[in-house]
């Protein structure tokens, strides 16, 4: 399972270092049928070393019911991953992420599954809030500004939207909200 998991991530990075390459014209998602869920709790395991060796606990919670969507899995696993990662980063002292999966919208009307990804991290100051989609902006020293340029564009390929709130020495929370489309595909007789 591990070199499973490692021969994945090969495939992901593989897929990062194309997107840097051809930013600005990354590829038109394919839609399947996902359980975002799974998706949490992949990236998690992904990530668990990372969150060891820096002592940063993980706390996952989902709504019972949490529909499949039409994504692209591959697409929505790095852009979730590098917001993760990016949550880890901002902690390097440990603390705590926090991962709530929801639905939004009115009961029985719902239109968005919500992911959440919080941080107990050090913040993002009003300026730098601003500019945090700017493709090569970056604070990190190791950074070339391109994960959350790239994470905006392919939550809005997948018809969603990226919202980043922050308060310096209270933490950061990244909201991706993604359409709830039915999956159900009509057959021609």
């Amino acid at each position: 399972k591990r070199l499973a998991n490692v021969k994945d991530e090969i495939r992901r990075l593989n897929g990062m270092v194309d997107n840097f390459l051809n930013f600005g014209k990354l590829k038109k998602p394919e839609l399947r049928p996902a359980s975002v869920t799974d998706l949490v709790d992949e990236v998690c395991v992904l990530s668990s070393s990372m969150m060891k060796d820096r002592k940063v606990e993980v706390e996952i919670r989902s709504e019972n019911h949490i529909p499949l969507l039409l994504i692209d899995r591959e697409q929505l696993k790095s852009c979730l991953l590098n917001v993760v990662i990016n949550a880890i980063q901002a902690m390097p002292g440990g603390g705590r992420i926090r991962l709530n999966i929801t639905q939004e919208g009115e009961p029985g009307n719902e239109q968005d599954v919500r992911i959440s990804v919080t941080d107990t991290g050090h913040g993002i100051s009003p300026a730098e809030l601003e500019r945090i989609f700017e493709p090569y902006f970056t604070t990190k020293e190791a950074g070339i500004g391109l994960g959350l340029p790239l994470a905006k564009n392919l939550i809005e390929g997948h018809g969603g939207t990226i919202e980043v709130t922050s308060t310096v020495g209270v933490g950061t929370e990244v909201t991706l909200k993604l359409p709830i489309i039915d999956a159900v595909v009509e057959t021609k007789n």
